[in-house]
């Protein structure tokens, strides 16, 4: 960093701007939505409606049916956030968890058809295909592979539910939410900026083309399906869609932990769901054929990328970080009985 850090300098402007105005928008609603439908008892309707689905295809208790609509949907971190949060309440087992864990993990529509199909393909169709891929392949883990294994798992801690917390009054859920939220959006939005940093430095130390966009694709989600993109092929996207980067399983090493699942096991699953994803995304081309069209096209299209641009939902986002940064520390403070 000391000899280039120009290029520290470029990837701390390039990973602020990817924040503001993707990761933000993106992920800070479904967050704070999430983690309201959970505390405001809005997920035990969801969950009794949902409960023939939940219990016979994926053998789970009826309140994961949220969580499991909220990880397909919302983006990659959410799934496992709110799973964690269940076992922390007593809501289900760790075994339970760790079955979780396998599936709820994957892109949400926002990133996959708005910022790899219409962004950097020039396609939405592809963008669908993408997403197709990489959600048919998460389920089918879900359906089939939640008992492999099984027998083997020690129980821990968690491994008997506890009774289902009472439902919290509406402002007070509203109000935990949203300090929910921005706690893990800043928590992602850090280590998108470091691993981007990191991301900056490979040329120097990965050579060949193809070793490059291995390296991205397996450090960090963004960067190296942008990299990807550039190879036009829709199947290898879709791994580096399942796979997430390691930027994504360092978001969710507290979640993981919670959960009693191991980091071996975990890469396992991501490694089982990249594969899937892949075939699937392959076996949809040639159901439903899908022409790219060439590289300087899709970048054509492209708004040229401004530092001081506005973006409302951005704006709205940060502000709500930083409300929610202050009212935790706040809550810190008075208990430990220290004036702010």
């Amino acid at each position: 960093m000391l000899a280039r850090p120009n290029l520290a300098v470029v990837a701390m402007r390039e990973g602020l701007l990817l924040c503001a105005n993707r990761l933000i928008p993106a992920l800070l609603p479904f967050l704070a939505l999430a983690t309201f439908v959970l505390r405001s008892g809005a997920a035990d309707s969801l969950g009794r409606a949902l409960a023939p689905l939940t219990r016979r295809v994926f053998r789970l208790p009826n309140i994961c049916a949220p969580v499991i609509l909220m990880a397909l949907v919302g983006g990659y971190p959410v799934g496992l956030n709110l799973t964690a949060q269940l076992v922390r309440g007593g809501q289900i087992t760790r075994a339970d968890a760790r079955r979780m864990s396998r599936f709820c993990v994957s892109a949400g529509p926002a990133f996959v058809v708005m910022g790899i199909g219409a962004g950097l393909l020039g396609s939405n169709r592809a963008g669908w295909i993408l997403f197709a891929a990489v959600t048919v392949s998460a389920l089918f883990l879900g359906l089939f592979v939640p008992c492999v294994g099984a027998r083997h798992e020690v129980p821990c801690g968690y491994d008997v539910p506890l009774p289902p917390p009472q439902p919290l009054l509406l402002s007070r859920a509203f109000t935990q939410s949203a300090e929910s939220a921005a706690r893990q959006m800043l928590h992602i939005c850090v280590w998108t900026l470091l691993f981007g940093l990191v991301s900056a430095y490979l040329p120097l130390f990965v050579h060949g083309e193809n070793a490059l966009h291995a390296a991205r694709a397996v450090l960090e989600v963004t960067a190296g399906t942008a990299s990807l993109a550039a190879l036009r092929s829709l199947p290898l996207l879709a791994a580096a869609l399942a796979w997430g980067g390691l930027c994504v399983h360092a978001q969710v090493l507290e979640p993981l932990r919670d959960c009693g699942q191991t980091l071996p096991r975990f890469w396992g699953g991501r490694l089982a769901h990249a594969t899937l994803a892949a075939i699937v995304c392959q076996g949809l081309l040639w159901i439903f054929p899908t022409p790219l069209p060439d590289l300087l096209t899709a970048v054509s299209v492209l708004p040229a990328a401004k530092l001081w641009q506005f973006s409302a939902p951005a704006a709205v986002g940060l502000a709500a970080m930083g409300v929610g940064l202050l009212m935790d520390i706040r809550g810190v403070r008075s208990t430990n009985n220290c004036p702010l």
